[in-house]
């Protein structure tokens, strides 16, 4: 187009379309594992606790290691939240404090740490983060397909904790501060099948045990009256 060989860009309609990726996520009870799992070192005990705050919340690390204080707001429900500003998206977005999440900041609120930097957490770099949670996966036995790292906490986040229980998924794509649903949609559209082939599952599960409950409701007087009348004929043929 440059030297003038074409008028048109000839791919102008053309787009690209990427295989979907499989999300990777911890399961309840690998992060039960994690959790309930005393590593016998205050160091790998800290970085246990920041990683299931990040499951519970959705944060990725950037987020986590920057909540301060200032950040714990009063919801309209009455409740706590966390006011985010994410720095990928240049979006601020709230995410709910659920039990969990509230009791790992009520234990660190006077950590050394915190109290020095003026933030909720004592996470460490990256870089030494992510080195300490292979050890943690490593001693709590989680699959080598499911490397502990940071983003895996969010990805957990979305998948087992909200998707698995039912959460509308307009309301994840707020809570995870992205851009747009659209995006939501794409990053998880695997998880989405998977669950949408479950809900289907459990559907003709329930409609047939309620259908198999409605025939024997319905016959179960006629199957009186004829068993009454083989025990009649039975009777009859013995005098």
């Amino acid at each position: 187009m440059h030297k003038g060989y074409l008028e048109k860009y000839p791919f102008e309609n053309y787009k690209i379309r990427q295989p979907r990726k499989r999300i990777q996520y911890l399961t309840q009870e690998e992060i039960d594992r994690i959790e309930q799992k005393d590593f016998k070192s205050p160091r790998l005990n800290v970085i246990r606790d920041i990683f299931i705050f990040c499951c519970y919340t959705g944060l990725a690390y950037a987020e986590a290691e920057s909540i301060n204080p200032d950040n714990i707001t009063t919801g309209m429900d009455g409740d706590l939240w966390l006011n985010i500003h994410r720095k990928k998206t240049k979006k601020d977005y709230q995410v709910p404090l659920l039990p969990k999440p509230l009791e790992i900041l009520e234990r660190y609120k006077n950590h050394p740490i915190c109290l020095k930097r003026g933030k909720c957490l004592p996470i460490p770099s990256n870089v030494k983060y992510n080195a300490y949670l292979k050890e943690v996966g490593d001693m709590a036995g989680i699959p080598q397909d499911k490397p502990l790292v940071s983003h895996l906490a969010r990805k957990t986040f979305a998948c087992t904790i909200g998707l698995a229980n039912g959460m509308n998924i307009g309301v994840l794509s707020k809570i995870l501060g992205h851009a747009s649903i659209q995006v939501t949609l794409d990053s998880y559209a695997t998880v989405i099948d998977e669950l949408m082939l479950r809900n289907v599952r459990d559907l003709k599960d329930k409609l047939s045990s309620s259908n198999e409950r409605f025939i024997n409701t319905k016959y179960k007087g006629k199957r009186n009256a004829q068993d009454e009348l083989i025990d009649r004929a039975k009777k009859t043929g013995r005098n």
